[in-house]
C-alpha cells in the first residue's frame, strides 16, 4: 500500500508571496499530499510556530476533505493577527483520518527550517521627523515675515510596491500639520501640506522624503513667540478591488520631539504717543487746566494677550515729575494699533509745557518689568504747551 506523505507551501493570500504585511493578514498553506485512499474522509490541521525558537502561536487551521486523486493538494487558511511584526512564522501541519483531527496522524511535516512553509512578517513601518526652517541665522526659529518649514520624514520598513491583478497598490503619502504645543498640550493651527506621493523599492524600505509648509507673515505674527511642532502621518494608497484607499499607515505625533519642534520669532512690542487737548485735539491746554488724550501707537503686541499702558505728565523745563497720572488696560485683536489714555490737569501749570512719558506693561496691573516704553522730554508730538 502507498505511504501517505504531505509536503506545505505557505504563502500570503494578498499576493501569493512568502512575506505578510507588519499588522498582519491571511495566509494560505497549500499541502500537497500523496498516497492518500481514494473516497476515504482525511482532516489536515496545522499550526503556525514562531521560527526564532519554534514556539507555538496558537494560530491553528483545518480543512476536512476526501480526495478524488491518490495525488493532490488541499488548503489550509491561517488569519495572522498584529503581533508579530519582524517575526518568521513556519506551518507545521498534519494529516488524520477522519472528519476531526483526532487520533494518530497518517503523516505530518513539521520542519522549522523549510523555507517553502515560512513566510516573513515585515517588520513595522515608522517615521522620524526633522523640521527646520528657512531662516539661514538659525533653522530652528521661523523669522516674523514668514517662510517656510521643512519637515524631512525619514521612514523606514515601508511594504514595497507590488503589481497585484494589474495594479499597483502601496503608493505612500505623508500628510501632517503644525500644532501649537503650550503647557504640554498640542493643539491643532489647521496649517498643513503633504508630500508628494512615493513607492519604494523591496531593496530599498528605508529613506526620507520632505513635507514643507508655507507660513505667510500673518500667520507667523499669529504665533509669534510660540513654540510648533511638527505631526506626521504616513499614508498607503492602494487599490481594494478596484476602488482605491487611503490607509493610515504610520505615525509621528509627539509633542516632546526637539526634533520636529521649532519656535516662531518673538515680537518686539514697541510705543509711541501723540498728547492733545481732549477739547480740541490741539497742542495747547487752557490757563487753568482741563483733560487731555495721549494716543499710545503700540506694534509687536501679542493678540489675545492683557496689556496695561501707564502714564505720568512731566515738566518739559526740568523734566520733574507733576504726579498727574493715568492708565488704561486693554487686550489687542491685532498686533499694532492704538489706545489712549487720560490725564486731567488742575490749575496750577499756567505757562508750563507737560510731555507725556509712557510704560506698556504685560497684564492687568502696571506692575513688573515694563515691555515697551516711551520716555523723550523733546518729543513735540506728545508735548502740551
Amino acid at each position: 500500500a502507498a505511504v501517505p506523505a504531505i509536503g506545505t507551501t505557505l504563502t500570503d493570500a494578498a499576493d501569493e508571496d512568502h512575506v505578510l504585511a507588519w499588522n498582519g493578514g491571511s495566509l494560505i498553506d497549500t499541502i500537497a499530499y500523496t498516497g492518500l485512499t481514494v473516497g476515504q474522509q482525511y482532516t489536515v490541521s496545522g499550526e503556525l510556530m514562531v521560527k526564532a525558537d519554534a514556539s507555538a502561536t496558537g494560530i491553528t487551521g483545518a480543512t476536512t476533505f476526501t480526495p478524488t486523486a491518490a495525488d493532490g493538494t488541499v488548503e489550509v487558511s491561517f488569519t495572522v493577527p498584529s503581533g508579530y511584526a519582524g517575526e518568521s512564522l513556519v506551518a507545521f501541519e498534519a494529516l488524520y483520518e477522519g472528519a476531526t483531527a483526532t487520533g494518530t496522524p497518517v503523516a505530518v511535516h513539521e520542519d522549522i527550517e523549510d523555507v517553502d512553509q515560512t513566510v516573513a512578517v515585515l517588520p513595522e513601518p515608522s517615521i522620524g521627523t526633522l523640521a527646520t526652517t528657512d531662516n539661514p541665522a538659525d533653522d530652528k526659529v521661523l523669522l516674523l515675515t514668514g517662510g517656510t518649514v521643512t519637515d524631512t520624514v525619514s521612514y523606514r520598513d515601508l511594504e514595497p510596491n507590488t503589481l497585484v491583478d494589474g495594479e499597483f497598490i502601496n503608493d505612500y503619502v505623508v500628510g501632517g500639520e503644525l500644532m501649537l504645543v503650550e503647557g504640554g498640550v498640542a493643539t491643532a493651527t489647521g496649517i498643513t501640506a503633504e508630500s508628494d506621493y512615493f513607492t519604494v523599492d523591496a531593496g530599498a524600505t528605508s529613506g526620507d522624503v520632505d513635507v514643507v509648509f508655507t507660513l505667510t507673515a500673518a500667520q507667523a505674527e499669529q504665533y509669534a513667540g510660540k513654540t510648533l511642532v511638527v505631526y506626521e502621518t504616513l499614508y498607503r494608497w492602494r487599490y481594494d478591488l478596484g476602488v482605491p484607499v487611503r490607509d493610515v499607515y504610520a505615525v509621528h505625533h509627539d509633542a516632546e520631539d526637539a526634533g520636529q519642534t521649532f519656535v516662531v520669532e518673538s515680537l518686539v512690542p514697541a510705543i509711541g504717543t501723540t498728547l492733545v487737548d481732549a477739547a480740541n485735539e490741539d497742542h495747547t491746554l487752557a490757563w487753568n487746566g482741563g483733560s487731555l488724550i495721549d494716543t499710545i501707537a503700540y506694534t509687536g503686541l501679542t493678540v489675545g494677550q492683557e496689556y496695561t499702558v501707564a502714564g505720568e505728565l512731566m515738566l518739559k523745563a526740568d523734566s520733574s515729575a507733576t504726579g498727574i497720572t493715568g492708565e488704561t488696560t486693554f487686550t489687542p485683536t491685532s498686533t499694532d494699533g492704538t489706545v489712549d489714555v487720560t490725564f486731567v490737569v488742575p490749575v496750577g501749570y499756567a505757562g508750563q509745557s507737560l510731555v507725556a512719558f509712557e510704560t506698556l506693561y504685560s497684564g492687568g496691573e502696571a506692575t513688573g518689568t515694563p515691555v515697551a516704553e516711551h520716555r523723550d522730554i523733546d518729543d513735540v508730538d506728545q508735548k502740551i504747551g
